[in-house]
C-alpha cells in the first residue's frame, strides 16, 4: 500500500483549512495517508489516521514493559516472534 502524504508548512502564510484537511483528506483514506506538519522545513508532527493510531496501540500493548533486544540473540528471538517465524529470505527474494 502507498501512502499518501499532506505537507502542511507553519511557516506558509495561507490558513490551512484543518477542518477540511483532517475531516475529508485524512478520513477518507482508510489508513494510507498521513499529514505532516512542518516547522522551518523541518517535520514537527504527524496526524494519523484511525488505521495508523489503532496499529500503533496494539505494539505498544504488546511490547510495553519489554527488554528492548540488544544482543543478537535477543534480536533474533523478537524478531522471530514479531514474524511468527517467518522467513525473510522469502520476503526480501
Amino acid at each position: 500500500m502507498k501512502i499518501e502524504r499532506r505537507i502542511v508548512n507553519l511557516d506558509d502564510a495561507a490558513p490551512v483549512h484543518w477542518k477540511r484537511l483532517v475531516s475529508e483528506w485524512l478520513a477518507d483514506g482508510f489508513g494510507n495517508r498521513v499529514i505532516e506538519i512542518q516547522l522551518a522545513g523541518c517535520p514537527v508532527a504527524f496526524i494519523v489516521g484511525v488505521e495508523f493510531c489503532e496499529l500503533t496501540l496494539k505494539i505498544a500493548e504488546r511490547w510495553h514493559n519489554r527488554e528492548m533486544p540488544f544482543t543478537q540473540e535477543k534480536l533474533n528471538a523478537w524478531a522471530g516472534e514479531m514474524l511468527t517465524g517467518g522467513d525473510l529470505k522469502k520476503l526480501l527474494g
